[in-house]
């Protein structure tokens, strides 16, 4: 079966903490020692914006080159690697809130994730135009590319008045 990517609606679990131990923070202590507590959220979005723009995620192309690596990556660096910028969502409930609320940056729709995650950066992308690069899409080494008939039959037809870029190069079998 194929390597299932970690699911849209993964919160990371919450670590339990030993209360009597003397390296146990209290949430009030904790709240004190984070920093980007004091960050206004404009400035984190910002922040999350360059990160996004930064650690983009993959295209299939991208990750083809990947077995061309001298050591293999592990499943956990894989999966690092495609969720990229989406990983401030795991950090903490105030990242996961200003990231999933801001439509903006749900707007370049990942292919390579598969349909459960194209969907969700089209819901959460609101009515804001989106982008989406299909380039070498028929590569046939990422696993979890959206198929062609999902993006034809049900993904276009209900999206294509917002699309801002397109980019494909699809090659024939």
């Amino acid at each position: 079966p194929p390597e299932r990517v970690v699911d849209p609606s993964f919160q990371a679990p919450r670590l339990r903490t030993n209360h009597h131990h003397p390296l146990t923070h209290s949430r009030d202590q904790l709240a004190k020692m984070d920093h980007t507590a004091r960050l206004p959220a404009e400035t984190l979005l910002e922040i999350f914006h360059w990160l996004r723009d930064i650690d983009n995620i993959p295209s299939d192309r991208t990750i083809s080159t990947w077995r061309y690596r001298s050591e293999p990556l592990t499943r956990e660096e894989r999966i690092a690697r495609l969720l990229a910028w989406l990983v401030a969502t795991f950090v903490c409930k105030r990242w996961r809130r200003l990231v999933l609320n801001d439509a903006r940056l749900w707007t370049q729709v990942p292919v390579v994730l598969g349909v459960q995650w194209l969907n969700e950066f089209a819901t959460r992308s609101g009515e804001l135009s989106i982008s989406i690069d299909w380039a070498a899409y028929r590569t046939g080494i990422t696993r979890h590319l959206v198929p062609y008939d999902e993006m034809q039959n049900n993904f276009f037809p209900a999206h294509y008045r917002r699309l801002r870029d397109f980019k494909a190069q699809l090659e024939v079998d």
